[in-house]
C-alpha cells in the first residue's frame, strides 16, 4: 500500500446515482448521491446549480472528522453553497467508512490512503454521469486539512485526471509526519498496527539513505 501501488493500479469511478433532494435553495438543488469506487459504494451529497449549464464541477475532499460522529456531507458546508452558487456542480465525497459509504477495514492500518482511491472514483463518476448539467471537461478538486493531502496524492496518481486542484491548509505530504504531529501524540492505538504492518522509515528506509524533514505544515 503506497502511492506507487496505486500509481499501478486501475483506477474505476462509476455508477453516479442522484438520491432523495436534501435540500432546495434560491440558486442551487442538493442531492444525496452514491458512487461506485474500486468495488465500493461511496456516498456524499451533490449540489446543482439552477439552469441548463453545462456546469463546470467540482469535487470535494472533506478534512479529518471521526467516522464514528462524521455525518453525510460535512465538513465544507461553507464551501458547498458558496461553489454552487457560483456556477459549480459540487460533489462533495463522504470516503470509504464514513455516512453511508461501504466499510474498509484496512483503510486506517494502510494510511487512509483510500480517500484517494474514492476521490479519483468521484472524478470518473462524475465524466461517466451522461447529465447535461455537467462540464466533464472542465473538472476540478478542493480539498481542506487531510483532504489536501489527498488532492496530493490525487495529483501524483492520476496526474491529468483534472484540470485545476486547491488545497486549503493541508497537511504533509509525507505519512510520517502527520503520523508524528496528529496521532501519536494522541497516542492512537491505530500507530502500532501501521508500523506493525509497514514499518517505519527508519526500518524501512535503504542503507545510506538520510531522512529529511520538511517544516511541519499547518491545518
Amino acid at each position: 500500500m503506497s502511492l506507487p501501488g496505486l500509481i499501478a493500479r486501475e483506477h474505476k469511478g462509476s455508477d453516479l446515482r442522484l438520491g432523495a433532494v436534501r435540500t432546495r435553495t434560491d440558486a442551487y438543488t442538493q442531492y444525496a448521491v452514491t458512487y461506485e469506487a474500486n468495488g465500493l459504494t461511496i456516498s456524499g451529497i451533490m449540489n446543482v446549480p439552477d439552469g441548463k449549464g453545462p456546469f463546470p464541477a467540482l469535487v470535494l475532499a472533506h478534512g479529518y472528522i471521526d467516522p464514528a460522529v462524521y455525518t453525510t456531507g460535512r465538513g465544507l458546508a461553507r464551501e458547498q453553497d458558496l461553489l454552487a452558487r457560483n456556477g459549480y456542480v459540487v460533489l462533495h465525497t463522504d470516503y470509504r467508512n464514513h455516512a453511508g459509504s461501504d466499510d474498509d477495514p484496512d483503510n486506517d492500518v494502510n494510511l487512509r490512503l483510500g480517500y484517494t482511491e474514492d476521490v479519483i472514483a468521484a472524478v470518473k463518476a462524475l465524466r461517466a454521469f451522461g447529465r447535461p448539467e455537467i462540464d466533464g471537461d472542465r473538472i476540478g478538486l478542493l480539498g481542506r486539512s487531510m483532504g489536501g493531502g489527498v488532492v496530493y496524492n490525487t495529483l501524483v496518481v492520476a496526474p491529468g485526471l483534472v484540470d485545476a486542484a486547491v488545497v486549503y491548509a493541508p497537511v504533509s505530504s509525507r505519512p510520517e509526519e502527520n503520523i508524528d504531529q496528529f496521532q501519536r501524540p494522541d497516542g492512537d492505538p491505530i500507530v502500532a498496527e501501521i508500523e506493525a504492518e509497514h514499518g517505519t522509515p527508519r526500518r524501512t528506509r535503504p542503507s545510506g539513505v538520510r531522512s529529511h524533514r520538511s517544516p511541519t505544515p499547518t491545518g
